[in-house]
């Protein structure tokens, strides 16, 4: 039988995994071709749902799969939403030195690159290239995400799932929002909760920690329906939101 490929948004990282085999993961020596050193997502809600969301991340690429499939990072957005800033970003080698990517390596793509109708499409990527990337290598980003446009008029919204595939040393999501706009938050197997309120915001603070990485399953559920998640809303209710 053919080899099946699959190809999936990593919930937290915003990685897009392609080309990746199952029978990488076979159950016998099932090892993801990297993990989580650092995952931070820090999201300062604005009144009138507009937000910056501030990122920072941090790979341990684990085998030569790593080194081909996540070498370059693509973030996606759409530039009359919303717009993308590199703060840092760098290679730490196995020997400890770092290296930083340099400007040239930092590109913007225009339209959707994973479809046919890229033309159509108001999608733009920031691409980071890392550079010498190794088994055993860091690749560190960071970089502020700022949605000055709500997608929805006075809405937010977001949701991170934690995919069990994936070893995770630490995970942590903070929400900070103005009193002033109604937000919901729901979590699941995840650490913490309500912060008091500091410089007029309302604040929580939640964190995950994730040792072992299981493997893929043929015809498997999505990773939304079972695994540990953080998701904030304006929405009364998911009917509000599927309206």
């Amino acid at each position: 039988m053919k080899t099946r490929f699959f190809k999936s948004r990593m919930a937290l990282v915003g990685l897009v995994i392609g080309g990746i085999s199952f029978s990488s993961f076979a159950q016998d020596d099932y090892s993801f071709p990297v993990s989580f050193q650092k995952n931070i997502s820090t999201y300062t809600v604005n009144k009138d749902a507009s937000y910056q969301e501030e990122r920072e991340i941090s790979i341990l690429i684990e085998n030569e799969e790593g080194v081909s499939s996540f070498g370059e990072k693509k973030i996606s957005y759409i530039p009359k939403l919303e717009s993308i800033k590199i703060l840092d970003a760098y290679t730490i080698l196995p020997n400890g030195s770092h290296l930083k990517v340099p400007l040239k390596n930092i590109r913007t793509a225009k339209g959707d690159m994973d479809s046919a109708a890229a033309s159509y499409s108001d999608t733009q990527y920031k691409v980071i290239i890392y550079p010498n990337v190794v088994v055993g290598s860091q690749l560190f980003l960071k970089y502020i995400h700022i949605r000055h446009t709500p997608l929805f008029p006075g809405q937010f919204t977001f949701r991170k799932t934690i995919s069990p595939h994936i070893k995770s040393a630490h995970f942590e999501i903070n929400v900070n929002f103005d009193p002033g706009i109604d937000i919901k938050i729901d979590s699941k197997e995840v650490n913490g909760g309500r912060l008091p309120d500091k410089d007029g915001m309302h604040r929580y603070h939640f964190t995950h920690k994730q040792d072992k990485s299981l493997p893929f399953e043929v015809s498997q559920i999505a990773t939304d329906d079972y695994a540990p998640y953080v998701q904030a809303t304006t929405f009364a209710s998911y009917e509000a939101l599927g309206a």
